[in-house]
Protein backbone atom coordinates (compact mmCIF):
# COMPACT_ATOMS: atom_id res chain seq x y z
CA UNK A 1 0.00 0.00 0.00
CA UNK A 2 3.02 2.24 0.39
CA UNK A 3 3.31 4.66 -2.57
CA UNK A 4 -0.47 4.65 -2.96
CA UNK A 5 -1.99 8.02 -3.76
CA UNK A 6 -5.33 9.51 -2.79
CA UNK A 7 -6.99 12.61 -4.18
CA UNK A 8 -8.81 14.52 -1.44
CA UNK A 9 -11.38 16.95 -2.83
CA UNK A 10 -12.23 19.12 0.15
CA UNK A 11 -12.41 22.86 0.84
CA UNK A 12 -12.23 22.65 4.64
CA UNK A 13 -8.71 23.00 6.02
CA UNK A 14 -9.50 20.99 9.17
CA UNK A 15 -10.68 17.97 7.18
CA UNK A 16 -7.62 18.26 4.95
CA UNK A 17 -5.34 18.14 7.99
CA UNK A 18 -7.13 15.16 9.56
CA UNK A 19 -7.03 13.02 6.42
CA UNK A 20 -3.40 13.85 5.62
CA UNK A 21 -2.29 13.00 9.16
CA UNK A 22 -4.17 9.70 9.19
CA UNK A 23 -2.87 8.53 5.83
CA UNK A 24 0.70 9.79 6.20
CA UNK A 25 1.17 7.20 8.96
CA UNK A 26 0.27 4.51 6.43
CA UNK A 27 2.71 5.77 3.79
CA UNK A 28 -0.08 7.10 1.57
CA UNK A 29 0.40 10.34 -0.33
CA UNK A 30 -2.55 12.73 -0.23
CA UNK A 31 -3.04 15.36 -2.93
CA UNK A 32 -5.55 18.07 -2.14
CA UNK A 33 -8.02 19.70 -4.51
CA UNK A 34 -9.87 22.59 -2.91
CA UNK A 35 -12.87 22.18 -5.18
CA UNK A 36 -14.27 20.08 -8.00
CA UNK A 37 -12.65 22.08 -10.77
CA UNK A 38 -9.20 21.50 -9.30
CA UNK A 39 -10.02 17.81 -8.95
CA UNK A 40 -10.80 17.50 -12.66
CA UNK A 41 -7.38 18.90 -13.55
CA UNK A 42 -5.46 16.77 -11.04
CA UNK A 43 -7.12 13.47 -11.92
CA UNK A 44 -6.12 13.72 -15.57
CA UNK A 45 -2.77 12.20 -14.58
CA UNK A 46 -4.56 9.01 -13.42
CA UNK A 47 -2.27 8.79 -10.38
CA UNK A 48 -4.84 8.07 -7.69
CA UNK A 49 -6.17 4.81 -6.22
CA UNK A 50 -9.08 6.54 -4.46
CA UNK A 51 -10.87 9.88 -4.73
CA UNK A 52 -12.32 11.23 -1.46
CA UNK A 53 -15.00 13.69 -2.58
CA UNK A 54 -16.72 16.23 -0.35
CA UNK A 55 -20.36 16.85 -1.23
CA UNK A 56 -20.64 20.58 -0.57
CA UNK A 57 -17.93 22.73 -2.16
CA UNK A 58 -17.66 26.07 -3.95
CA UNK A 59 -17.14 26.19 -7.70
CA UNK A 60 -18.39 22.62 -8.29
CA UNK A 61 -20.00 20.21 -5.82
CA UNK A 62 -19.26 16.52 -5.34
CA UNK A 63 -22.09 15.28 -7.55
CA UNK A 64 -21.12 17.38 -10.56
CA UNK A 65 -17.43 16.59 -10.10
CA UNK A 66 -18.14 12.87 -9.97
CA UNK A 67 -20.33 12.99 -13.07
CA UNK A 68 -17.63 14.80 -15.03
CA UNK A 69 -14.94 12.33 -13.90
CA UNK A 70 -17.07 9.35 -14.93
CA UNK A 71 -17.69 10.97 -18.31
CA UNK A 72 -13.98 11.15 -19.13
CA UNK A 73 -12.87 8.93 -21.99
CA UNK A 74 -10.76 6.26 -20.31
CA UNK A 75 -11.57 3.09 -18.34
CA UNK A 76 -9.63 4.45 -15.35
CA UNK A 77 -12.21 7.18 -14.83
CA UNK A 78 -15.05 4.66 -14.92
CA UNK A 79 -13.54 2.45 -12.23
CA UNK A 80 -11.50 4.59 -9.80
CA UNK A 81 -13.36 4.46 -6.44
CA UNK A 82 -14.98 7.81 -5.59
CA UNK A 83 -16.01 8.08 -1.94
CA UNK A 84 -18.48 10.82 -1.08
CA UNK A 85 -18.36 12.24 2.42
CA UNK A 86 -20.89 14.50 4.07
CA UNK A 87 -22.77 14.95 7.34
CA UNK A 88 -24.57 11.69 8.18
CA UNK A 89 -27.96 13.39 8.28
CA UNK A 90 -27.66 14.84 4.77
CA UNK A 91 -28.12 11.68 2.73
CA UNK A 92 -31.00 9.28 3.18
CA UNK A 93 -31.31 5.94 1.38
CA UNK A 94 -32.97 7.46 -1.68
CA UNK A 95 -30.32 10.14 -2.02
CA UNK A 96 -27.57 7.55 -1.73
CA UNK A 97 -29.19 5.51 -4.48
CA UNK A 98 -29.30 8.59 -6.71
CA UNK A 99 -25.68 9.34 -5.87
CA UNK A 100 -24.65 5.87 -6.97
CA UNK A 101 -26.28 6.44 -10.35
CA UNK A 102 -23.97 9.43 -10.76
CA UNK A 103 -20.96 7.22 -10.12
CA UNK A 104 -20.38 7.45 -6.36
CA UNK A 105 -18.76 4.23 -5.11
CA UNK A 106 -19.26 4.55 -1.37
CA UNK A 107 -20.05 7.00 1.43
CA UNK A 108 -18.34 8.29 4.55
CA UNK A 109 -19.69 10.55 7.26
CA UNK A 110 -18.34 13.85 8.55
CA UNK A 111 -16.60 14.60 10.77
CA UNK A 112 -14.12 12.06 9.41
CA UNK A 113 -13.18 9.37 11.92
CA UNK A 114 -9.83 7.58 11.78
CA UNK A 115 -11.39 4.12 12.23
CA UNK A 116 -13.88 4.66 9.43
CA UNK A 117 -11.23 6.01 7.09
CA UNK A 118 -8.92 3.11 7.97
CA UNK A 119 -11.66 0.62 7.13
CA UNK A 120 -12.30 2.34 3.83
CA UNK A 121 -8.59 2.23 2.89
CA UNK A 122 -8.51 -1.48 3.73
CA UNK A 123 -11.50 -2.09 1.47
CA UNK A 124 -10.37 -0.12 -1.56
CA UNK A 125 -6.58 -0.32 -1.46
CA UNK A 126 -5.28 -3.17 0.72
CA UNK A 127 -7.68 -5.82 -0.58
CA UNK A 128 -6.91 -4.86 -4.15
CA UNK A 129 -3.15 -4.66 -3.69
CA UNK A 130 -1.33 -7.61 -5.18
CA UNK A 131 1.32 -8.02 -2.49
CA UNK A 132 4.16 -10.23 -3.67
CA UNK A 133 4.93 -12.82 -0.99
CA UNK A 134 8.43 -12.63 0.46
CA UNK A 135 10.43 -15.85 0.38
CA UNK A 136 13.12 -14.75 2.81
CA UNK A 137 13.09 -15.91 6.43
CA UNK A 138 14.44 -12.88 8.24
CA UNK A 139 14.72 -14.73 11.53
CA UNK A 140 17.56 -16.79 10.05
CA UNK A 141 19.54 -13.55 9.89
CA UNK A 142 18.02 -11.28 12.55
CA UNK A 143 17.63 -13.71 15.48
CA UNK A 144 14.70 -11.73 16.96
CA UNK A 145 16.67 -8.49 16.82
CA UNK A 146 13.95 -6.20 15.47
CA UNK A 147 16.29 -3.22 14.99
CA UNK A 148 18.67 -5.34 12.93
CA UNK A 149 15.74 -6.67 10.91
CA UNK A 150 14.59 -3.13 10.17
CA UNK A 151 18.08 -2.18 9.03
CA UNK A 152 18.37 -5.33 6.91
CA UNK A 153 15.09 -4.58 5.12
CA UNK A 154 16.16 -0.98 4.54
CA UNK A 155 19.42 -2.14 2.95
CA UNK A 156 17.59 -4.64 0.72
CA UNK A 157 15.20 -1.96 -0.51
CA UNK A 158 18.13 0.36 -1.29
CA UNK A 159 19.90 -2.45 -3.15
CA UNK A 160 16.89 -3.13 -5.37
CA UNK A 161 16.51 0.55 -6.17
CA UNK A 162 20.20 0.80 -7.03
CA UNK A 163 19.83 -2.21 -9.31
CA UNK A 164 16.96 -0.49 -11.14
CA UNK A 165 18.96 2.71 -11.47
CA UNK A 166 22.03 0.87 -12.75
CA UNK A 167 20.00 -0.73 -15.54
CA UNK A 168 18.56 2.66 -16.53
CA UNK A 169 22.07 4.14 -16.68
CA UNK A 170 23.37 1.13 -18.62
CA UNK A 171 20.59 1.59 -21.16
CA UNK A 172 21.26 5.31 -21.58
CA UNK A 173 25.01 4.75 -22.01
CA UNK A 174 24.55 1.54 -24.01
CA UNK A 175 27.01 -0.07 -21.63
CA UNK A 176 25.46 -3.08 -19.90
CA UNK A 177 28.66 -3.86 -18.04
CA UNK A 178 27.45 -1.21 -15.57
CA UNK A 179 24.39 -3.31 -14.81
CA UNK A 180 26.31 -6.59 -14.73
CA UNK A 181 28.77 -5.17 -12.20
CA UNK A 182 25.89 -4.00 -10.02
CA UNK A 183 24.32 -7.48 -10.19
CA UNK A 184 27.56 -8.91 -8.87
CA UNK A 185 27.60 -6.39 -6.02
CA UNK A 186 23.97 -7.22 -5.18
CA UNK A 187 24.42 -10.98 -5.32
CA UNK A 188 23.94 -11.36 -1.56
CA UNK A 189 20.63 -9.49 -1.59
CA UNK A 190 19.39 -11.33 -4.67
CA UNK A 191 20.20 -14.72 -3.13
CA UNK A 192 18.67 -13.74 0.19
CA UNK A 193 15.37 -12.81 -1.48
CA UNK A 194 15.18 -16.34 -2.90
CA UNK A 195 12.68 -15.22 -5.56
CA UNK A 196 13.31 -17.37 -8.65
CA UNK A 197 11.22 -15.26 -11.06
CA UNK A 198 13.03 -12.12 -9.95
CA UNK A 199 16.44 -13.80 -10.20
CA UNK A 200 15.69 -15.19 -13.67
CA UNK A 201 14.55 -11.75 -14.85
CA UNK A 202 17.70 -10.12 -13.48
CA UNK A 203 19.83 -12.71 -15.29
CA UNK A 204 17.92 -12.19 -18.55
CA UNK A 205 18.84 -8.50 -18.51
CA UNK A 206 22.56 -9.27 -18.33
CA UNK A 207 22.52 -9.85 -22.08
CA UNK A 208 22.51 -6.79 -24.33
CA UNK A 209 18.72 -6.35 -24.50
CA UNK A 210 17.99 -5.19 -28.04
CA UNK A 211 14.67 -7.06 -27.98
CA UNK A 212 14.05 -7.37 -24.25
CA UNK A 213 11.62 -4.45 -24.04
CA UNK A 214 9.71 -5.89 -26.96
CA UNK A 215 9.46 -9.17 -25.06
CA UNK A 216 8.39 -7.41 -21.89
CA UNK A 217 11.45 -8.35 -19.80
CA UNK A 218 12.31 -4.79 -18.82
CA UNK A 219 8.70 -4.12 -17.83
CA UNK A 220 8.62 -7.35 -15.82
CA UNK A 221 11.89 -6.45 -14.08
CA UNK A 222 10.50 -3.09 -12.94
CA UNK A 223 7.16 -4.59 -11.94
CA UNK A 224 8.81 -7.29 -9.82
CA UNK A 225 11.27 -4.82 -8.31
CA UNK A 226 8.51 -2.45 -7.27
CA UNK A 227 6.35 -5.28 -5.92
CA UNK A 228 9.20 -6.64 -3.80
CA UNK A 229 10.01 -3.16 -2.49
CA UNK A 230 6.35 -2.73 -1.53
CA UNK A 231 6.29 -6.08 0.26
CA UNK A 232 9.54 -5.32 2.10
CA UNK A 233 8.17 -1.95 3.18
CA UNK A 234 4.99 -3.61 4.39
CA UNK A 235 7.05 -6.20 6.30
CA UNK A 236 9.08 -3.43 7.93
CA UNK A 237 5.94 -1.71 9.20
CA UNK A 238 4.75 -4.93 10.80
CA UNK A 239 7.91 -5.40 12.87
CA UNK A 240 7.32 -5.01 16.60
CA UNK A 241 9.93 -5.16 19.37
CA UNK A 242 9.79 -8.32 21.43
CA UNK A 243 8.17 -7.62 24.80
CA UNK A 244 10.47 -7.97 27.77
CA UNK A 245 9.15 -9.63 30.89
Amino acid sequence: MTNSKILLVEDTILSQMVVKKCLANRGIEVTIANNGKEALELIRNKDFQIVLMDLHMPEMDGYESTSKIRAMDDSYYKSVPIILFSATSVLDAKEKANARTLGITDFMSKPILFDELDCLIHTYIEKKSDHRPLRVNFENFADNDYEFKQELIKLMINDIRELQQSFDIATIKNNYEIYRNMCQRMEGTINMLNDKEFTDTIDALKCKPQSLEKNGIVTLFNKLSNAIIESLTRESKMIKPVAEY
